[in-house]
């Protein structure tokens, strides 16, 4: 007997040696929600998105020559990869037209959503619908993305019944009472939940139909058979045990993400959850096929609505309120009302929105600018005390920071979203395929809900980028669940490229060569420069922060590390740098005031130039001259054109009129000590 061997100079071996990696890689990025940074400045943030960077960027390395090698993998004329491009490029243009090009980039540590995060996400919906092309790849696919659903989940739990010893290394103590997670946040774990509950369900709905064959329609001879049958009912069992199995763990998913949801407290998934479970029983009780199931829809319809009408009369009585006030979870919801300052502060904060795109309708303010906008036209500083660095509704931020255009590009994302499925739905041929695709969509419902209350995270964002990709990967062949043949993926061995006059032919090895030789240097670079060493420089930050730091050398190393290892994100380091320099002004020795004052000329220089609109540092800036003041009081020169310019840029906002309260008594101050 001899045995077939094959190296990478077969294409076909190649070809399958790449997708396997690829895939392998696209689904670590998904364990991306368990990461917590623990020695970084926001540890729940930027762990996670170094962590998606690196794995995005060794994915994209491995699939530009995949591409080259298999032109069939090239899934670019899809509508949905059109539109999303069409607003990737409406994003791009919005980022360097809008107020702060290098915010609307590179973003802040707080969040790390910027246009080169956006680009990282772009790409992972790319690959991911070009390398999962069938329900049996989705089926691995989604089900890993539900273990780690899971595993957030069990985390969330753990932490909810007091097990800190079994989580510490993934979540804090939470005096809140809400599930919070290895996510930081429990708006962020509420709206995470709501997109696996309907997954899991999707998943279970397909895998179940597959046993009853009287879940078939549009089929005579199924429908003839089935009268035939005695019992009225054909079973069909195929690799039972192991679908067995996959649905147990499924159902574990759901149940767990249901469980976590309730108890994040988080109103907005809530509501999307609620919008989406309406959405799922109506639509299938007038469009499906089934009619047991449409039964089944218009009684979970009718307890919905008789459970919400109850809930409604209850909570208003003397019980619920008691309810209310001895549980924080139930308090949110039997509490709630529109003068609640989370309801008062949204609005607020809208509005503030939607004034700001007046000034600038076309491309708007620039990607991830929001704050600079809300700075300029909040004017609710008496009632509403916290900063809004996000609208807190989607629709909103896309029209504030990417105008009109912003805003139409990205419902046209939806639009041909809901084209697709409708498509997809019409042309299914069974009852688990059609509810398939409609618990998908109910996800997607879930999340465009939510997101009109909350806004997107890297972990939000990447359940959308999944469940897109998953509906752009969606065709005729999408259920056919053939094995796969690598053969059919080889291209021809040279590529043709026509000019006017002449056409020229490449070996498509050698381009697969040159575009390698290429991309290594390309992504080592990008990966020490943009994510390892902006980890470092996160890491000097926490040092800022410290209450106690062994020197005044040691912390003016610690924040010229943190300013030069992520130059692009240095404005947050230099505020914090500022603000410490100001609580300590009056401890610090003559010679450590004069090197103090140099460092803070020089990060108003360099900072208000990387940032002219920045209000948080100009604000900072105006505290610290007034501060610095008391030993020369021609420093308030200086305070007085900052105070003057955070008038300028954020009237309404708490920080500019305390900067004029505290200014206007420091003048008091200093023509008393004239006086005198």
């Amino acid at each position: 007997m001899t045995t077939k061997t094959r190296n990478l100079d077969d294409p076909q071996a190649a070809i399958g040696a790449f997708i396997f990696c690829i895939r392998c890689v696209l689904l670590i990025v998904l364990f991306m929600p368990l990461i917590v940074s623990t020695s970084t400045f926001f540890p729940f943030v930027v762990g996670k998105a170094i962590f998606y960077r690196i794995f995005i960027e060794i994915a994209f390395l491995m699939w530009i020559p995949l591409i080259i090698l298999s032109p069939k993998l090239r899934n670019f004329k899809s509508p949905i990869v059109i539109v999303v491009s069409m607003y990737m490029l409406i994003a791009a243009v919005a980022s360097f037209t809008g107020v702060s090009s290098n915010i609307s980039i590179w973003s802040t540590y707080e969040r790390m959503q910027g246009l080169f995060d956006l680009l990282h996400w772009f790409a992972y919906f790319i690959m991911v619908g070009s390398i999962f092309t069938n329900s049996s790849q989705w089926k691995i696919f989604l089900s890993v993305n539900l273990l780690v659903s899971a595993l957030v989940c069990f985390i969330g739990l753990s932490q909810y019944l007091g097990f800190h010893g079994l989580i510490s290394n993934f979540a804090e103590n939470n005096p809140s009472e809400r599930i919070q997670s290895s996510l930081g946040n429990a708006a962020y774990v509420g709206a995470y939940c709501v997109a696996n509950i309907f997954i899991a369900a999707a998943l279970i709905s397909k895998s179940v139909s597959t046993f009853f064959s009287n879940t078939s329609i549009n089929s005579k001879e199924q429908i003839s058979k089935r009268n035939k049958s005695k019992s009225g009912t054909t079973f069909k069992f195929k690799n039972t045990k192991l679908e067995f199995i996959f649905v147990s763990f499924w159902t574990v998913c759901l149940t767990a993400n249901t469980i976590t949801l309730l108890l994040s407290g988080t109103r907005g998934a809530w509501l999307g959850f609620g919008v989406a479970f309406l959405f799922t029983t109506v639509l299938y009780a007038v469009v499906g096929k089934v009619k047991y199931l449409k039964r089944i829809c218009i009684a979970f319809t009718i307890f919905f609505i008789l459970f919400l009408a109850i809930f409604i009369s209850f909570r208003d009585t003397d019980f619920g309120r008691d309810i209310g006030d001895t549980n924080v979870i139930a308090g949110r919801l039997i509490e709630f009302n529109f003068n609640d300052s989370s309801v008062m502060s949204r609005w607020h904060t809208w509005r503030a929105g939607i004034k700001a795109s007046i000034d600038k309708p076309i491309l708007g303010w620039g990607t991830d600018n929001f704050v600079i906008a809300w700075g300029r036209h909040f004017d609710a500083s008496d009632t509403v005390k916290e900063k809004f660095d996000q609208a807190h509704n989607k629709l909103i931020e896309e029209l504030t920071t990417k105008g009109l255009i912003g805003l139409i590009a990205y419902s046209s994302i939806w639009v041909v979203l809901a084209y697709s499925i409708v498509k997809n739905y019409k042309n299914s041929k069974s009852a688990g395929t059609q509810s398939y695709l409609l618990l998908i969509s109910a996800a997607l419902v879930g999340y465009f809900t939510q997101n009109l209350f909350l806004f997107d995270t890297s972990v939000t964002y990447s359940q959308f980028i999944v469940l897109i990709a998953l509906i752009s990967s969606v065709n005729q062949s999408f259920w056919s669940n053939s094995k796969e043949n690598y053969t059919e993926y080889i291209g021809s061995p040279n590529i043709k490229l026509n000019f006017k006059t002449t056409s020229l032919h490449l070996s498509r090895k050698l381009v697969v060569y040159a575009a390698s030789i290429i991309l290594i240097p390309i992504i080592i670079y990008s990966i020490y420069s943009f994510s390892i060493k902006t980890y470092t420089a996160s890491q000097h930050i926490v040092y800022l922060t410290a209450d106690n730091y062994p020197s005044w050398e040691e912390k003016v190393s610690v924040y010229n590390s943190a300013i030069n290892d992520a130059p692009s994100l240095a404005n947050y380091p230099r505020i914090l740098m500022i603000e410490g320099i100001a609580e300590d002004w009056y401890e610090f020795t003559p010679e450590i005031k004069i090197d103090a004052y140099n460092i803070v000329e020089k990060a108003a220089i360099d900072g208000l130039d990387q940032e002219p609109e920045s209000w948080r540092l100009t604000y900072i800036l105006a505290r610290f001259y007034q501060i610095a003041s008391t030993d020369n009081p021609s420093l308030m020169d200086k305070a007085d054109y900052y105070v003057d310019r955070i008038e300028e840029l954020a009237p309404g906002t708490v920080e500019a009129k305390v900067a004029r309260d505290i200014n206007n008594r420091a003048h008091e101050f200093h023509q008393s000590q004239t006086i005198e």
